[in-house]
Order: structure tokens, then C-alpha cells, then sequence
């Protein structure tokens, strides 16, 4: 896990040497983020994943997408969402629960808009679950 923090910290580098926008940023925080987890440094995860998530949410506005926790929401919105409320709620925010509740039953409801939806959102809740079941 600390290789692959190195990895994720040298690709964030590498996006803002390249100028990169805010979709390769996503993936870089989250992928950050999910080894800070990993590693047990909650504080800095949250870190990563609100930037993961702010990333999203710039994404989401230029494609005039929903930013807000609903079925049509673009899957970084959700995924974002999720991981932030999972590390919160690993540090016992009990208000997370919400979030991540939310987020759960949006990927159920996205996978009847179409295949691909339904691809995503499956993708999306496989990872959740099984983090949420690593710190339940």
C-alpha cells in the first residue's frame, strides 16, 4: 500500500506538471485516498477523497451533469461520494451513514437507466461494499 501511495502522490505530480483537468485528477485522488485507507491514515484519506470528489463535481458541471447523490448523477459523483462517507464513517461520523446510504441506493436505481449505467453501478457498489465491510 505505501508503494502504491507513492505511485498515486507521483501521479497527481504528473498531472499538474501536464496540466491536466479535473477527470484525471479524480481518479488520482481517489486512487491516493484508497491507499491512505489502506494504511490506516484516515485524516489524510478524507483529504484525498474530498478532492476526488471536488474533481467530480467540475466534471460533472462542464457536462451540465447532476452534482447531487441521485441514479443520474455520472458515476464519479457516486463513487466520490462513497468513499468520502466510508472514511468518515471509519472515524465514527455517524452522519456518513446518510451519505453512503444515499449513494448505495442511487447505484441500485441507476442500473435500470441502461447497460452501461447498470455496468458502472455495479462497479461502483462492488468496491463500496466491500470497503464498508472491511470497516463495519
Amino acid at each position: 500500500f505505501q508503494k502504491g501511495l507513492e505511485y498515486a502522490e507521483r501521479a497527481i505530480e504528473f498531472r499538474k506538471q501536464l496540466k491536466k483537468g479535473p477527470g484525471p485528477f479524480f481518479m488520482a485522488y481517489w486512487a491516493k485516498g484508497a491507499h491512505e485507507m489502506a494504511l490506516g491514515n484516515l485524516s489524510a484519506a478524507e483529504n484525498s477523497f474530498r478532492q476526488s470528489l471536488n474533481s467530480a463535481l467540475e466534471v460533472a458541471k462542464e457536462k451540465s451533469k447532476p452534482t447531487t447523490i441521485v441514479k443520474e448523477a455520472p458515476y464519479e459523483i457516486l463513487l466520490a461520494n462513497g468513499y468520502l462517507a466510508l472514511v468518515q464513517i471509519a472515524q465514527g461520523n455517524t452522519m456518513a451513514k446518510k451519505t453512503f446510504e444515499d449513494v448505495i441506493t442511487a447505484c441500485e436505481a441507476m442500473k435500470d437507466i441502461s447497460a452501461d449505467a447498470k455496468e458502472e453501478a455495479e462497479i461502483c457498489l462492488d468496491q463500496l461494499r466491500y470497503v464498508h465491510s472491511k470497516i463495519a
